[in-house]
This record gives C-alpha cells, structure tokens and sequence, in this order.
C-alpha cells in the first residue's frame, strides 16, 4: 500500500532529522541533507506546510558551512536554497520564492568565480537554456555566464553544443 509507505518513509525521515538535530556532534551537512530529503517526501504527500519547514531547516544547516568552506559546501547550500523555492512558490510565497531564487543565483556565481580555474576540482557549470532554437538568446546568456565565472553550460539539444564551445573556448 502506497500511502502507508509513504506514511512510514515520512516517519522515518523525521526521526532521521529529529535525531540528527539534537545532537550537538551532528555534522551539519548530514542535519542539512536530511532536512531537505524530509522536505521532498512531504511536498510529495502534499504535506505543504511541513515541506516549508524542513525546507528552511536546511537551509539554514548549510549556509554556516558554505560560508565556512564555499568550494565543499556551495552546491549543497545552492540545492537546499532551490528545494526552498519550490516549497515556497507551492505555499503561494512568490516574492519570498524571488528573494530564495536570488540568494540561490548569487551562491551559484560565487562557486563559479571561486572555482573557476578548477584548483579545486571543481568547475561550475552554468545552467540549460531551453530555448534551444534562439540561437542569439543562447549565445547573450553563454557570453554572460562566462562573465559570471562559469566554465560552461548544461546543454539539451545538438544544436547548441558549436556554439557553447565558440562561447567557453579559450
């Protein structure tokens, strides 16, 4: 029966997080993780109200660390702050889900700028354009992305794989 797992995986993951959370030792990613994975299962059971929470519990277990250690810990912070926005836009929060976005944008562009060399072994990646037949919009946002300290972009169609090479080549 669906709803009983669903009822028993919800229960699970709040014991999960519950327990983590007391904890003075817990690792912040692990309280931060298990936030955001509780946050996915009540948005799923329409557990609205709740996902919002846990959504925010993540966040703000992630932030202390990316600020601490942006090149470990800005991805994960950039995940919990776009489960955030997707609670808060199906709570009907739209200028809070904006501002959420924004942070969410601006955390992107600092592993961007910070990685960009990839001293670190990491690159970042700019996101899917998917308009893939504007040719000229794909271009202006590849040409921004550079700028912003992105080595690249997420592709989803052939057509778009000359000019991201034309755009990100040294």
């Amino acid at each position: 029966d669906s709803l009983a797992l669903n009822a028993t995986s919800l229960r699970v993951l709040q014991a999960v997080r519950d327990r983590l959370a007391a904890r003075p030792d817990a690792d912040p990613l692990a309280c931060g993780t298990a936030a955001m994975n509780l946050s996915r299962a009540q948005a799923h059971v329409h557990q609205l109200a709740p996902a919002l929470e846990s959504a925010e519990q993540a966040v703000l277990s992630l932030y202390p660390l990316a600020l601490q250690e942006p090149d470990k810990y800005t991805f994960h912070l950039a995940m919990a702050l776009n489960s955030l926005v997707l609670r808060q836009s199906a709570m009907g929060q739209f200028d809070e889900a904006l501002e959420t976005a924004q942070e969410a944008v601006l955390q992107a562009f600092a592993l961007a700028r910070s990685n960009s060399d990839g001293a670190n072994g990491l690159l970042a990646i700019d996101g899917v354009f998917n308009r893939f037949q504007d040719a000229e919009g794909f271009a202006a946002e590849a040409a921004q992305a550079l700028l912003f300290g992105f080595v690249g972009k997420s592709l989803i169609h052939p057509s778009q794989i000359d000019p991201c090479h034309a755009a990100f080549a040294p």
